[in-house]
């Protein structure tokens, strides 16, 4: 369904969360650490194999709701490194470095 011209995928990730993200969660516990999967989930389904299947659609751009300013040289096909966000927001209140700083 399209909205506001923009058309919406929906993708799920359930295996790759399970591996990529719960099951270390789940040893790093047993070993006594406090993880954060928030994360592990952003190093690896977010920025990975959401990104992957964004680019797998042809499309140049992709929304995740993260309060990041995307500018031009962003664009998935344009960029030396694809998907990097180019500017945290500001004057909001919010600070978005920690969801964004396990992102490579």
């Amino acid at each position: 369904m399209a909205v506001a011209g923009i058309e919406l995928h929906e993708v799920e990730f359930v295996r790759e969360y399970w591996h990529d993200v719960f099951e270390s969660f789940v040893e790093d516990c047993a070993a006594g650490l406090t993880p954060n999967p928030d994360l592990s989930c952003n190093r690896h389904i977010k920025f990975r194999a959401l990104l992957h299947h964004t680019r797998s659609l042809g499309a140049r751009f992709l929304a995740t709701g993260h309060y990041a300013r995307i500018c031009r040289r962003c664009d998935l096909s344009a960029s030396p490194r694809p998907g990097r966000v180019c500017e945290l927001t500001t004057g909001m209140g919010i600070d978005s470095r920690s969801p964004l700083s396990s992102v490579r």
